[in-house]
């Protein structure tokens, strides 16, 4: 894309149910199932994250190390804001606007190039 044409457009295959949730609770809580206590709320993020597997890994590691009062409170936020965007859209928007300017520098710098 040096020239600013777009060559092709990979479509990002989604995953299963049971890929996803391992994927998820690998970034959540550094094993590969929830912790007692978090399973419908982690079958909640997987399901809201819809099997992609960048979205899994974002989520689940933003919500490292959380109680489930914040949990809730993050889920209920995605599912309820920003109406005009996707529900990936808002979990990577998320993602992105957690970065400091330099990294976001660092980002886009490997978006234009990718």
């Amino acid at each position: 894309m040096l020239d600013g044409r777009v060559d092709g457009i990979y479509k990002v295959k989604k995953w299963k149910v049971e890929e996803s949730l391992k994927l998820f609770s690998l970034g959540a809580f550094k094993q590969r199932h929830p912790k007692e206590g978090y399973e419908v709320l982690s079958k909640r993020a997987v399901a809201y994250a819809g099997g992609i597997p960048l979205a899994l890994k974002v989520l689940g590691s933003h919500l490292y190390s959380r109680g489930t009062d914040f949990w809730e409170s993050e889920l209920k936020h995605l599912e309820n804001n920003v109406e005009s965007l996707s529900k990936i859209e808002k979990v990577l928007k998320g993602s992105y606007d957690g970065l400091t300017i330099r990294e976001k520098e660092i980002f886009l710098d490997i978006a234009f190039f990718y």
